[in-house]
């Protein structure tokens, strides 16, 4: 029978893996139509109600819907018996106003916990013509061909069944995945004959004390009302209740499921189980605080072992000879007391799969030390810790770019992105609310969707990031800054949907391009640029748009919005100075670089103590715009407009500067800002194309 079991967890996992789908709404159904794997027709499998149905009464599913004018079966209710779907929620879980539920003719798989919380229901049927599914009594029934005969297993049992009895029909060969899921009257079962128990026949009871196995040619049932098969320890009735529970010396063997819903505070493993100790379903869903493992702790962790074992409260793991570890999909998924983890110091490769850690809410760290490493990370294994402050992410050898979510809704507070990770994943540190640093490497160049979404993050270097999503940082309420230095590299400005009241784009980098993007969200952002060219297309879609002084005329052509200078400007070059006064707030100077000279401060002047050999200086400004390092470079400027008119009185004739100071011939003149000095007078020209 066993081989039977491990052959169609194979056929489930091929037909995963080559299904395509589709998302559509038809009646009171969400549908995927998929086409799997060896069928040559598109089906529907239900994936969800209809927004606003709330079903009650009978639950009846349509045999085919309409889908590109063509009749598709409906040949699957949920995706949760199939690998990498174990955390799914069920289609029909929690509706109290079910009373019966009829199975369409071709459905062919009904996930392992539907129904579940759905305590009303008082019968099933099936429609005709259905070969996989029938009804005994008023329980759903599941058929299979064995060997040429037909394999019966008791799917669902009436929830609503009031007998505190039931002997299953002897016609019923194995008792299903959460077969009495929901029934609040049961308290005793009978089998007969070869009857066997399929995983977790347990999950989502709490009312069956006894199985009666006196009859049984498989099982025995313990005084303490554990079953067990020969060797084999198979579980205890989810309906008792167990303080401390040992398992038997006897028993060298755990059944995959043993615990699952079982209510019991603590487990005791001797020696012999360890291999076996945290197998397939192992303790879902159970009660269990602590498990004690007398001999070696385990070194895999199989699907789903904790799953939803509210009470755990702590775990020690170990490793095998090599240093490995593996903890597999939803292995402590929903453990939402579980604060501590403890790694055996050998340990050095660990395998961490889907969902592994997903809303352990009380997880304060996972203590990783130099010397292990996380092989990769794919899809929220730590998503919804919400204790967890901090993470060592320098452990971490891949990481899957467009699954992600890995650490979404977790509680980190400040992230140490590591050298080499050239993209933050998908949803990576979406829903993070405590986030507010995070401290890139200029490896990092790539951002991906959903990143930073609705985060806590109050400010970014981009340092090496040349792209990123624009719902990277959407909806994060407190993000005022980002910050673009001068990485040496081209990068392309991508709108960012800022909600705060005041934020601000820092741009020290002078191949940025398309900041005219910001165009999509107008006067939402106020942008503080370092370059003096005016070479940016800055656009029309900032508060205000603050540029190194000198350089306001020049930007003002380049964009409606308000321009306004960050520092004045005044050059001496007779006396190889400039004078450098801050006009915004939070802009300070650092230092002034004159002919490549530091100069010498003295309050807002800046000199190298000589003059010009050439009546101009070449100079470089150094400082900062809301604590963000800025350089503005200035080549060949002249005096200021005053200077300008004391050294030139003298000549009538007209004379043409750039906006920097620098004379020109009017009649090679490109289209721009000029000042124009003519008759001891100077005014500014603006000329048009």
């Amino acid at each position: 029978m066993k081989i039977f079991s491990y052959i169609i967890v194979a056929l489930t996992l091929i037909q995963t893996a080559g299904a395509r789908a589709e998302m559509i709404t038809v009646g009171d159904f969400k549908y995927e139509i998929v086409q799997f794997l060896g069928h040559d027709e598109d089906e529907a499998v239900v994936v969800g109600l209809a927004d606003g149905f709330e079903p009650s009464g009978q639950l009846t599913f349509p045999a085919t819907i309409k889908h590109s004018g063509k009749n598709v079966k409906v040949t699957g209710l949920g995706w949760s018996n199939h690998a990498g779907c174990e955390s799914d929620p069920p289609v029909i879980g929690g509706c109290k106003g079910i009373t019966s539920v009829k199975i369409p003719r071709y459905m062919r798989f009904i996930g392992r916990i539907e129904f579940k919380d759905c305590p009303n229901i008082e019968r099933y049927e099936v429609e005709n013509g259905s070969t996989v599914y029938t009804v005994i009594g008023d329980a759903l029934v599941e058929l299979s061909d064995n060997n040429g005969e037909t394999y019966r297993r008791l799917k669902r049992y009436p929830s609503a069944a009031k007998s505190p009895s039931y002997v299953v029909p002897a016609t019923i060969d194995a008792i299903s995945f959460g077969a009495f899921a929901a029934n609040n009257h049961l308290k005793k079962i009978y089998l007969v004959g070869e009857q066997r128990f399929r995983d977790c026949w347990q999950y989502n009871n709490r009312s069956i004390e006894t199985v009666d196995c006196s009859n049984s040619s498989e099982y025995r049932t313990n005084a303490d009302g554990a079953l067990i098969d020969g060797a084999v320890f198979t579980g205890l009735c989810p309906g008792r209740v167990y303080g401390k529970y040992t398992v038997p010396e006897t028993c060298s063997y755990l059944s995959s499921g043993a615990f699952c819903n079982s209510q019991v505070d603590e487990i005791v493993l001797h020696a012999d189980l360890v291999h076996q100790a945290a197998g397939i379903n192992m303790y879902m869903g159970s009660t269990v605080r602590k498990v004690t493992f007398l001999g070696e702790k385990p070194a895999h962790i199989w699907e789903c072992a904790f799953m939803d074992c509210a009470n755990l409260q702590s775990i020690e793991l170990g490793a095998t000879s090599d240093g490995e570890l593996d903890i597999q999909t939803c292995a402590f998924k929903g453990c939402t007391s579980l604060a501590n983890v403890t790694l055996k110091e050998s340990t050095r490769d660990i395998d961490i799969s889907t969902h592994a850690f997903e809303d352990c809410r009380s997880l304060t760290a996972f203590p990783l030390t130099s010397k292990m490493k996380i092989k990769q990370l794919v899809y929220r294994e730590f998503a919804g810790c919400e204790s967890l402050t901090s993470f060592a992410f320098g452990c971490i050898g891949q990481l899957s770019f467009t699954q992600g979510y890995m650490f979404a809704g977790s509680g980190l507070k400040e992230v140490h992105w590591p050298t080499g990770k050239a993209v933050i994943p998908r949803g990576c540190f979406a829903d993070c609310r405590q986030l507010r640093r995070v401290y890139l490497k200029d490896t990092t160049t790539d951002i991906y969707a959903d990143a930073f979404a609705r985060s806590g993050l109050q400010g970014l270097n981009m340092m090496g990031v040349d792209w990123w999503s624009r719902s990277a940082f959407k909806e994060c309420p407190d993000l005022i800054r980002l910050y673009f230095p001068d990485n040496g590299a081209s990068v392309q400005y991508n709108t960012v949907d800022f909600i705060t009241e005041s934020p601000q784009i820092v741009v020290n980098n002078p191949k940025i391009r398309d900041l005219n993007k910001q165009e999509e969200c107008p006067g939402v952002a106020s942008l503080y640029i370092a370059m003096v060219n005016g070479g940016v297309s800055v656009g029309n879609g900032w508060r205000t748009v603050y540029v190194p002084g000198g350089a306001a005329e020049l930007y003002r052509q380049l964009t409606e919005s308000d321009v306004t200078e960050m520092y004045s400007c005044d050059v001496i070059p007779s006396e190889g100075s400039v004078k450098i006064s801050p006009l915004t707030r939070d802009v300070k100077i650092t230092s002034v670089i004159i002919e490549g000279e530091e100069a010498t401060r003295s309050g807002d002047t800046f000199s190298i103590g000589r003059p010009s050999v050439n009546d101009a200086l070449n100079f470089t400004v150094n400082y900062t715009a809301f604590g963000n390092p800025m350089t503005s470079v200035y080549t060949d400027v002249h005096a200021s407009v005053d200077d300008i008119l004391a050294d030139d009185a003298h000549d009538t004739d007209e004379q043409w500067y750039t906006i920097d100071g620098i004379r020109i011939d009017p009649a090679t003149a490109a289209p721009g800002l000029y000042i124009r000095h003519r008759a001891g007078k100077a005014e500014k020209l603006l000329l048009r194309p």
